[in-house]
């Protein structure tokens, strides 16, 4: 399966999607990697589940170093140019608007990382799930939502990773590489190939890519 992106903004041939994306199998868990596959005592080594895991995925890591602030009016935020030309930050718990998550759990800030690339699906729907990256960090400051993110062929997409930081810490910082959420692909690892996947209007205010998975099946016969 081929899924095609294209960089939102890119005007100094900057833009480099394997910065932000990489292959799990290729960035295991110390811990795990260290460990010797045992067919007579079997381990995790040897376990389905850790196996398709990681054969499956791919890592949202951090582009570079970058960091976050928080205070009562919302939060600060700050990085190096690589950062900068990848992502960009909002979130859902601070400010006024309709897109806000409620009463989900007063205790935490929520930031969404915005990334600076759009996705489509060369042919039917293809689905990631996101999962937190608990293998590689067993102490983390925040944690990462899960959640599904549908890939059409029929309407691009602005991936994005949402994390809950709990309200009493008021410094997140991160350097580059360091794994931030993890994309589990049941139908196998996608390629990702760049090419001129283009940004198209709403049909709807509201709904407008739920209405659009309808329309994609999985596969074509």
């Amino acid at each position: 399966m081929v899924i095609n992106y294209s960089p939102i903004e890119d005007k100094h041939n900057e833009f480099d999607i394997s910065k932000l994306l990489v292959p799990a199998k290729d960035h295991l868990p110390k811990w795990y990697s260290e460990m010797k596959a045992d067919y007579y005592s079997p381990n995790v080594r040897t376990c389905a589940s850790f196996v398709e895991l990681f054969n499956n995925s791919l890592l949202f890591v951090s582009p570079g170093k970058w960091w976050l602030d928080f205070n009562e009016q919302g939060f600060n935020s700050d990085g190096d140019d690589v950062s900068k030309t990848h992502i960009g930050l909002s979130s859902h718990t601070f400010g006024e608007g309709t897109d806000q998550l409620g009463d989900f759990d007063k205790g935490f800030h929520n930031i969404k990382i915005d990334v600076n690339f759009i996705i489509k699906s060369t042919l039917g729907r293809y689905d990631a799930i996101y999962m937190d990256t608990f293998y590689w960090n067993t102490r983390p400051r925040f944690r990462a939502a899960q959640g599904i993110l549908p890939i059409l062929d029929n309407k691009e997409v602005q991936p994005n990773v949402n994390i809950w930081v709990p309200k009493m810490i008021d410094r997140l910082e991160f350097n580059t590489g360091d794994t931030i959420a993890l994309l589990y692909f049941p139908m196998g690892t996608p390629e990702l190939k760049r090419g001129e996947v283009l940004i198209t209007e709403r049909e709807r205010e509201g709904g407008d890519y739920i209405a659009k998975m309808r329309k994609c099946p999985y596969g074509y016969e």
